[in-house]
């Protein structure tokens, strides 16, 4: 009783926590970075959810299987090919592998430049010019999401051409 109730002032006091913070977000910046930082959260922690959900069931074995079979549970044998290689490696496009978590991050960059053309039409439709620091805010959390996204996938790209090149170098090499 005594720790449901430590619970539930716990609950009370993040609220209080979050709705302050929102509120001086927006009298500061005129746009509630709060709930931005949540939902980008909050999307980060329902892939990682569903990552942590496909791992055992990817690398199941028979034993896996036989254990949550005991408790009523079925987990699909037959998993596709793509499907598989998708959380394990990544989609092959090309010479190119993408993997489940290039795919996320991209995705939270869209998301972050779409709610800053958002936060723009919001303002242009209330007949205001958009705060400067706010788009600076918004620079700052897309440029932080593509640095950790792109220069990844540019590094994979180019270790594949280096490794075709070489390839190619060893081929003509022969002849």
């Amino acid at each position: 009783m005594v720790s449901g109730l430590l619970v539930k002032e716990g609950i009370e006091i993040a609220r209080g926590i979050r709705k302050g913070s929102s509120q001086l977000s927006v009298d500061t910046f005129k746009y509630d970075f709060v709930n931005l930082s949540i939902k980008i959260f909050l999307f980060f922690t329902i892939a990682y959810a569903i990552n942590k959900i496909f791992e055992p069931i990817l690398s199941a074995s028979g034993f896996l299987f036989s254990f949550v079979a005991f408790f009523g549970l079925h987990l699909p044998q037959n998993i596709p090919e793509p499907e598989r290689n998708f959380f394990l490696e990544g989609f092959k496009i090309g010479d190119h592998r993408v993997s489940f978590w290039d795919i996320v991050k991209i995705i939270a960059t869209l998301l972050v430049i779409v709610e800053t053309f958002n936060y723009l039409e919001e303002v242009k439709a209330r007949g205001n010019k958009p705060s400067p620091y706010t788009l600076g805010v918004f620079a700052i959390l897309i440029t932080g999401l593509a640095l950790i996204t792109f220069p990844e996938i540019i590094s994979r790209v180019q270790e594949i051409r280096a490794m075709n090149d070489e390839t190619n170098s060893r081929i003509r090499d022969v002849r």
